[in-house]
């Protein structure tokens, strides 16, 4: 991070993206093992995207085609977002936000005394 700062680049203009999706191996192993403990990207202290929205490894993995890759799409955002991804790339916007209203509600939530 020091290097990007003494760049000349302000530390609150810097966000990270870990390049889920980019796997170099064939099998996207290494994207799950990505998003498993993207969570240890949290200590920096920086907002963190996550671009996992209709990704090919759904394809790889469980078949699915482009368009019928939503619900996991959501699903791995909801845990991209728990282990602290702040920023997502989507293609489905309204759901995506209806989801992350859904989250919010969640965490501003208390017991009733």
């Amino acid at each position: 991070m020091k290097a990007i700062t003494d760049a000349g680049v302000a530390f609150d203009r810097i966000a990270l993206d870990q390049g889920i999706g980019y796997s170099k191996l064939p099998d996207s192993k290494q994207d799950f093992v990505m998003m498993r403990n993207v969570d240890q990207f949290n200590d920096l202290n920086r907002p963190m995207m996550v671009a996992v929205s209709r990704k090919g490894f759904y394809k790889q993995l469980l078949g699915l085609e482009k368009d019928d890759r939503l619900p996991m799409t959501l699903i791995t955002e909801t845990e991209m977002m728990l282990k602290g991804g702040r920023i997502i790339r989507v293609h489905d916007v309204e759901e995506t936000r209806q989801m992350i209203t859904f989250l919010n509600e969640i965490e501003k939530g208390h017991w009733l005394a």
